[in-house]
């Protein structure tokens, strides 16, 4: 009986893991979208200009100076230069330009700088977990998972339940594979420049331990080390065509991989009858089943690290059992002799 519960949980678990692993490839996917990330950088740098600006003085003649100073560090860092990220030297360059004479310590700036990023970070994680939510809604509502539907169908079906149980086992036993961050190719291939011309151009060190997360970012920062460089002109025209060929190229296999990866998840979920509409539902069908839609979603959100981790932990919980319950079974009695 307890076996026969495991299996309910580890195939119920596993197909959580399945829809999990298909929104998380595209929410990472869009999260890594440049846009996304200068709009939550330009926002959080922005409230640090403002913060400054009002720390500073109580003139607000003085005020608005700061804050434009500053703000037009920030755009031109972030809206016009399209780099990343906004440095806390821009930062601080621009107060000390708006107002020389102002009082505030450098350390305290680095403070508030500081905050500021770690609550950037926090509003980017609550973005990417609405967006989650969203995401899996939308894909229970199109696939019609009511999660109450799902168990009451692995309960009653052997055969799908141990196809379930058998392709859940198969993942435990290897590698969680998601979107990986074109930032880790990046970072590769700087390494790779790095070691391949830092002995003709000294320059090109400042690379070491870069990695971006958009191909723009990463031309336009190799771009400003060699162009602020002694490398002769020339020089420099070779260098940028080789990186800009080896990031494009890097991108394309990168954006390659993960259109296969997404393909790769909606086959497995196909393969187990999770297809768009499967029933004809009216609306009252599906207010009918809003609660176990709803626990869809919910579970599909918490994603697919959770669910990996779980599906593990279960799978070897339930081979510790069977074990144990081989090892208690009676042994037949040896024969006469």
């Amino acid at each position: 009986m307890i076996l026969e519960i495991l299996g309910i949980i580890i195939a119920f678990t596993t197909t959580m893991l399945l829809f999990s692993l298909f929104i998380t490839t595209v929410v990472q996917a869009f999260n890594y979208r440049d846009f996304i990330k200068y709009f939550y950088m330009k926002k959080g740098m922005t409230k640090l200009a403002q913060y400054i600006s009002f720390k500073a003085t109580d003139d607000s003649e003085e005020q608005r100076k700061i804050l434009k100073g500053i703000s037009d560090a920030i755009g031109k860092g972030i809206a016009y230069k399209r780099k990343a990220y906004t440095s806390f030297d821009e930062i601080n360059t621009a107060y000390k330009a708006a107002y020389p004479n102002g009082s505030i310590k450098e350390e305290e700036i680095i403070r508030w700088f500081e905050l500021v990023e770690d609550e950037t970070r926090s509003m980017f994680k609550r973005f990417a977990d609405v967006l989650s939510f969203i995401a899996a809604a939308i894909l229970v509502i199109v696939m019609q998972l009511d999660s109450f539907e799902l168990l009451s169908k692995l309960s009653d079906n052997k055969v799908y339940r141990q196809s379930l149980i058998e392709y859940g086992e198969g993942m435990a036993g290897s590698e969680l594979e998601t979107v990986q961050p074109f930032s880790s190719l990046n970072f590769a291939i700087n390494k790779k420049f790095v070691e391949k011309h830092v002995k003709d151009y000294i320059a090109v060190e400042q690379l070491s331990g870069e990695g971006n997360e958009g191909v723009q970012d990463a031309i336009k920062e190799f771009q400003s080390i060699i162009s602020s460089s002694t490398i002769t002109p020339e020089a420099q025209v070779a260098l940028m065509q080789e990186y800009d060929s080896a990031i494009n190229e890097a991108y394309s296999s990168w954006s390659e991989s993960n259109k296969k990866l997404l393909e790769a998840q909606y086959a497995a979920l196909i393969e187990f009858d999770f297809k768009p509409f499967p029933n004809e539902w009216s609306v009252d069908d599906y207010i009918k089943r809003f609660f176990g839609l709803l626990l869809s979603a919910i579970l599909i959100s918490l994603g697919a690290p959770f669910w990996f981790n779980t599906l593990k932990k279960v799978v070897g919980f339930k081979n510790a059992v069977a074990m144990q319950f081989d090892q208690n079974k009676p042994k037949p009695a040896s024969k006469a002799q």
